[in-house]
């Protein structure tokens, strides 16, 4: 959420933050399928698993995921805002 900080406008500012958005948040859906595959579970168990799993990952990732970064990165643009007047 510094990305806006270290931009040197609000355009540039935008671009790293939809960057990060996208990056973190198929990170953390391919992090929450991860064990899928990392722990010895059979095939017939990950079929199973695997539906499941991902709907509860990528749900997470919009909603939860998407609110804290959202938030976090409007309060470094207000805050900056409010700093520099």
């Amino acid at each position: 959420m510094y990305a806006h900080l270290l931009a040197n406008g609000l355009r540039e500012s935008i671009r790293v933050g939809l960057v990060g958005f996208f990056t973190g948040g198929f990170t953390l859906v391919g992090v929450w399928l991860a064990p899928l595959w990392i722990l010895p579970y059979t095939a017939g168990a990950r079929d199973i698993l695997l539906p499941k799993v991902a709907g509860t990952a990528v749900t997470a990732a919009i909603i939860v995921y998407s609110a804290v970064f959202l938030g976090a990165y409007l309060s470094a643009l207000t805050i900056d805002a409010y700093a520099s007047t």
